[in-house]
């Protein structure tokens, strides 16, 4: 939707850029970004939400999109990898 659409601009991901996007269920951000960065670099979407990945997943797979990568996971207890950006909303 138009506000996941807004959100994922302010993050200003690029192509070949690796983003971590928290709490990321059920996708409508991470699918921004990864059109953004024209299907190139990674984003690392987790969620605690096991079913509602499986919508982001099955999102990706519609649009053609392959630089996601879903992982199950308590954004509190996530331990940040090295990204050049992080969305946690």
């Amino acid at each position: 939707d138009e506000s996941s659409t807004l959100v994922s601009e302010c993050v200003g991901a690029t192509a070949g850029e690796y983003v971590i996007d928290l709490c990321a269920a059920p996708g409508g951000k991470s699918c921004s970004m990864a059109l953004s960065m024209k299907n190139s670099g990674k984003i690392l979407a987790v969620d605690i939400s096991e079913r509602k990945l499986k919508r982001l997943e099955e999102a990706c797979l519609r649009l053609g999109i392959t630089n996601v990568e879903t992982r199950i996971g308590d954004s509190r207890f996530f331990v940040a990898e090295v990204a050049d950006a992080v969305l946690l909303d």
